[in-house]
């Protein structure tokens, strides 16, 4: 017998309209079945029969883009639980919401659309139902992160959670099957007296009932030869779309004969159609995790939160979606009232970034995290140095303290004594030393001081940016156009700047400057007539930049960013600071923190005269190399 599982209680990625893997869990111990008996149901489910058939007799006409998705958008799109911004970006980078969008604006067409469609059941998922196995393991392994202080690593869980689970949970969904035909005609086509709109609705509706040989049903639908040949003349692109249905090869042996329109209207196969749910983190609560404390629970649910509207701020495009406006932004999904807005044209001096290790402790001994600074440290072209040119003053972007991965060194030595009549016995010492190396950064744009007008030859070009592993989103690959620049800007963000301005003005974008969660709330907004975008997130400091939002002319449709947005390789170590361990033959002995190491020597310095200050100034090796030779004592 035929099942409805996964219908509801499975994850939803809500950006992508995909569904994800179990959150609820479903067992079939009561062997339930459909009230008409046809399908096996899950004893976590509620199952109501509908049984209700819809055609349109007229096609619905769709004018622009926004009209059709708001239209077809499933009610989880609609129902996002977060943010308002989040509902206007839900659903924005499924595979038929793309489709579409290039349809309609690469073909610059309305759309005529006709559907049959088939409504069978109403699938609810029961109050009360707990989660499912796999989706409880990977709470309990966020648990385990935050027991043992595992932070970055329980926000990495949080964020594979996203990926693996989505960013909901189905809990309705109305399920059947649905064949539909898209007509796409032209966008400026002219609609005589002779042939209204409404005729070549019904033109459309013609179409689509007769190539499904729905004579019965099309012998009603009146439509006079102008309307016909008017609809043909302004049709650019038709398809048919399918969800579920009757099965294909029951259709191909149908069409031969004279049964295609009850083949059509067998349903083999059922999908669902519209889902409502809520979002993941909402299922997080006590009573489904009694394992827990209340506290941890708490924890885990804010982890996930904070994952889910993170994947949903990394998907964010900001623009004028009026297809109208000459500023229309094609890849944008969040409408930032831009459309027409007048401008400045603010002029760039271009960007700088210092970088600075942090020490273990006030002492005279120097670090080796400084050379974890190399390739942060960024020197502004315009003066080659970390400064802005003249009739420019710098802004403040951000000031970070960022911690790379542990960095780890390893040393021993063999500790000799004599043994009476045996002679001489050895044993090995050993020390591992964890670093936790810190750097601050301070980043830094450069704004014209005046509004009057900059001399020739001075200022920067804008070409984009671009983070690690991602494209320039102006030119749709990792780099920079022309003969841009490529210059370092936080911790893996490239921006590409020029003053070519002969060779590399046609690449340019109109830049509006940059702001973050650290400007103050005044200045953190883009100028009149630009649109913010999100360049990256530093330490959980969002940085966004400005452009013009005709910026976006290009048809390409982004690919969703999803996550895990963490480096792996620094979510391992549960200390809070560097740390010293010492072994004698392999037996860990002790553990000290550097910074307490440093602090002692310091203080042996100032009582102890043979401590010289060459010897502090020197490298790691030779400073612990005396920790080492005190292990002695304990041979």
């Amino acid at each position: 017998m035929p099942t409805l599982e996964r219908m509801v209680g499975g994850g939803f990625d809500n950006l992508r309209n995909v569904p994800m893997a179990a959150v609820l869990n479903t067992t079939f111990l009561q062997c339930r079945t459909s009230p008409d008996r046809l399908y096996l149901i899950s004893d976590q489910v509620e199952v109501t029969p509908v049984k209700r058939s819809q055609l349109d007799r007229s096609a619905n006409f769709y004018e622009h883009f926004e009209d059709y998705f708001k239209s077809k958008a499933e009610s989880i799109n609609l129902e996002a639980g977060l943010s308002y911004q989040s509902i206007g970006i839900s659903g924005s980078f499924s595979a038929q919401h793309q489709e579409m969008k290039n349809k309609f604006f690469k073909e610059k067409s309305s759309l005529l659309h006709t559907s049959l469609s088939y409504h069978a059941y109403t699938v609810i998922s029961q109050p009360g139902t707990g989660l499912h196995p796999t989706f409880k393991a990977r709470l309990f392994a966020i648990n385990d992160a935050i027991s043992k202080n595992l932070t970055r690593m329980a926000h990495y869980l949080a964020q594979i959670t996203i990926t693996d689970f989505g960013t909901h949970v189905i809990t309705q969904a109305d399920v059947g099957a649905t064949i539909s035909q898209e007509d796409f005609v032209d966008l400026k086509a002219n609609f005589s007296q002779t042939s209204s709109l409404n005729e070549l609705k019904a033109a459309a509706s013609a179409s689509f009932l007769n190539i499904f040989k729905l004579a019965g049903i099309s012998a009603g639908i009146t439509v006079n030869q102008t309307a016909k040949e008017q609809f043909s003349s302004s049709l650019r692109h038709s398809q048919i779309r399918t969800q579920g249905g009757p099965d294909v090869n029951r259709l191909l042996s149908a069409a031969s004969g004279n049964n295609f329109s009850q083949a059509t209207l067998l349903v083999d196969d059922l999908v669902s159609l519209d889902r409502s749910g809520v979002p993941l983190f909402t299922v997080i609560i006590g009573e489904n995790l009694v394992e827990l404390p209340q506290s941890n629970v708490q924890q885990i649910r804010y982890l996930i939160k904070n994952a889910t509207e993170e994947y949903y701020l990394r998907n964010t495009r900001r623009g004028c979606m009026d297809p109208s406006a000459q500023n229309f932004d094609f890849q944008a999904n969040f409408n930032d009232s831009s459309c027409d807005q007048q401008y400045n044209n603010y002029t760039f001096g271009g960007i700088f970034q210092t970088c600075e290790a942090l020490q273990e402790a006030n002492s005279s001994f120097r670090p080796s995290a400084g050379e974890r600074c190399n390739g942060l440290t960024q020197v502004n072209g315009a003066t080659g140095s970390i400064s802005c040119p003249e009739n420019y003053e710098p802004a403040n972007l951000f000031e970070v303290v960022h911690q790379f991965p542990d960095r780890h060194e390893h040393y021993c030595t063999k500790i000799c004594r004599d043994c009476w009549v045996f002679g001489t016995c050895c044993k090995n010492s050993c020390m591992d030393i964890v670093h936790q190396d810190k750097v601050v950064l301070k980043a830094y744009w450069c704004n014209a001081t005046t509004a009057e007008q900059i001399p020739s030859g001075q200022g920067y070009l804008f070409g984009g940016l671009y983070a690690k592993d991602q494209t320039n989103p102006f030119t749709g690959s990792p780099g920079c156009p022309g003969h841009f620049q490529a210059n370092h800007f936080g911790l893996d963000l490239t921006v590409c700047l020029s003053r070519d301005y002969q060779l590399d003005k046609r690449n340019s974008i109109k830049f509006g400057g940059f702001f973050s969660c650290q400007t103050p709330s005044v200045l953190a907004r883009c100028p009149k007539g630009y649109s913010q975008h999100l360049a990256t997130i530093v330490e959980n400091c969002e940085v966004y930049y400005c452009v013009r939002p005709e910026a976006f002319t290009n048809y390409n449709m982004p690919k969703a960013v999803r996550p895990p947005y963490d480096d792996t390789s620094a979510l391992i170590s549960s200390e809070t600071g560097s740390v010293i361990y010492t072994y004698l033959d392999n037996k860990r002995l002790s553990k000290f923190s550097v910074r307490d190491a440093l602090l002692e020597m310091a203080s042996i310095e100032k009582s102890s005269s043979y401590m010289r200050d060459s010897v502090l100034m020197s490298q790691p090796t030779q400073i612990f190399s005396e920790l080492i030779d005190q292990l002695g004592s304990f041979c």
